[in-house]
């Protein structure tokens, strides 16, 4: 009997004799092994780290690389025990962004009343006698409480010790809750560094204190 050439195919990638779709949006991990091109950029990101810099913007159109640089920097972070990576991006409501800030630096009985229950903190609360970690506490117990970016601003300073490094992912598609207080950071002196990915168009809106360095990535080329 004849082989009739197939009229419709939906696995089309097994036609091929692939397993998946190469061409599925997303970024392959482990990133450091899927990374390519852009190595004056991260060079530039590597001498922003040890300088000690402020403020880096990484710009670009959507699908230029922002992302994987972002994680591939994130991922050499990672293997230095002094250095407090916080990556943030717009899955971050602002509770879980505000909680994700302050835990590195508690102490260990002040990380234990926020493992549990809100009565654990509720209870807790009532031992805090920082009016600046007292208004974190208070937002983040209750949703709706007016956080004062000042007091946070103030709080974080004082308790930073280590190395901090502010990592976030297109900062345009963030909660607007979370740009308030990355826009403060930028505004005033934020004892840490920040590496920020976004829309060229975003960060002209921006205006930091301190002139940050900007990487603006161009399509590769072949």
């Amino acid at each position: 009997m004849e082989k009739r050439d197939k009229q419709f195919i939906y696995y089309w990638y097994k036609e091929f004799s692939w397993s998946s779709d190469p061409f599925k949006k997303g970024i392959p991990v482990p990133v450091e092994l899927f990374i390519v091109g852009y190595e004056n950029e991260r060079k530039k990101l590597n001498y922003f780290i040890i300088e000690n810099q402020k403020i880096c913007f990484i710009e670009s159109d959507i699908g230029m690389g922002k992302s994987s640089l972002v994680k591939w920097i994130k991922h050499e972070l990672l293997s230095f025990p002094n250095i407090t990576v916080l990556f943030v991006d717009k899955s971050f409501s602002r509770k879980q962004f505000l909680l994700e800030l302050i835990k590195p630096l508690l102490s260990f009985k002040e990380k234990f009343f926020f493992t549990g229950s809100d009565f654990k903190v509720k209870k807790f609360l009532g031992m805090i006698h920082d009016d600046n970690f007292k208004n974190i506490v208070e937002c983040l117990l209750y949703d709706n409480s007016l956080l004062d970016f000042n007091k946070l601003l103030s709080f974080l300073n004082s308790r930073m010790k280590k190395h901090f490094i502010l990592l976030v992912d297109d900062i345009n598609e963030l909660v607007p809750e979370n740009i308030k207080i990355i826009q403060f950071f930028l505004m005033n002196n934020f004892n840490a560094q920040m590496i920020l990915s976004g829309d060229k168009k975003f960060f002209d809106k921006l205006s930091p204190k301190v002139k940050p360095l900007k990487i603006i990535l161009e399509s590769l080329d072949y």
